[in-house]
Parts: C-alpha cells; sequence; structure tokens
C-alpha cells in the first residue's frame, strides 16, 4: 500500500512537469521580426506528443493501480 502511495505521488508530479512543459510548447513564439505570434510547428508537434505522453502515463498508473 505504501508503495502504491510513493508511487502515485511521483506519478502526479511527472504529470503536472510534463504537462506544464507541454502546454509552454505548444503556445505561439513572439517574432521580433514581424512584431507579432507566430506558430512554432516543431514546438507544436513536441507538445503533443507531450499530451500524448500524459495519457500513456495515466493509463498504465491506472493499470498499475487498479489492475
Amino acid at each position: 500500500m505504501a508503495v502504491k502511495f510513493l508511487i502515485s505521488v511521483i506519478v502526479v508530479i511527472v504529470l503536472l512537469l510534463l504537462f506544464a512543459i507541454s502546454r509552454a510548447l505548444v503556445q505561439p513564439i513572439w517574432d521580433n521580426v514581424k512584431n507579432k505570434k507566430v506558430p512554432d510547428y516543431e514546438g507544436m508537434i513536441l507538445g503533443y506528443a507531450g499530451y500524448f505522453g500524459c495519457i500513456v502515463i495515466v493509463c498504465i498508473w491506472y493499470y498499475y493501480i487498479f489492475g
């Protein structure tokens, strides 16, 4: 029981960090030449990959806790 609790705490911390980084990568960046925000397509790909990683981690965590 204690091991599942410790793993759950670590998983929640990792999920929060990964979600925050993914959220930051999806945002458009400021272009100094055009003086406006432009989309960063590589960042969007990495951000969506991070969201997918969050979903995979949640599925594995659910299987570990309830499986």
